[in-house]
């Protein structure tokens, strides 16, 4: 499910396309998921190319064990303004795959093109509809 909330009362449930505008180009968000010991949370950079939302990480990490699972997440994207009505926050659920469709330099971050080259592995958030 995905929500724009500026306070309880007034969340609404946004389309894909909807709340990828609500994404910036790049940002800060959290990823969740639950393990064997409860609910994790982990920190992530993002960022967005068009339609497709893109991290990285590096080998064998958390992220990149959640991609090689296939395992159900959520990432969550905040921002904050200067009133209520210019906050809110963006859930979406989904799965981590490793991006391996030939474009890894053009969809690394932005400054990073060749960090795979460095042992970084770039990874897609891809929600449900788009598996």
């Amino acid at each position: 499910m995905t929500r724009m909330l500026n306070n309880d009362a007034n969340a609404t449930t946004l389309s894909r396309p909807e709340r990828l505008l609500l994404l910036p180009a790049t940002g800060a968000g959290r990823i969740g998921f639950v393990s064997p010991t409860g609910l994790q949370i982990v920190p992530v950079c993002f960022w967005r190319d068009g339609g497709r939302v893109f991290l990285q990480t590096t080998p064998d990490s958390t992220l990149d064990q959640l991609a090689d699972l296939g395992s159900e997440l959520t990432l969550e994207v905040d921002t904050f303004g200067r009133d209520a009505a210019d906050e809110w926050s963006v859930s979406m659920t989904g799965t981590l795959q490793p991006v391996t469709d030939g474009h890894q330099d053009q969809s690394l971050q932005p400054g990073h093109e060749h960090a795979h080259q460095h042992g970084m592995v770039c990874l897609e958030f891809v929600p449900p509809t788009h598996r």
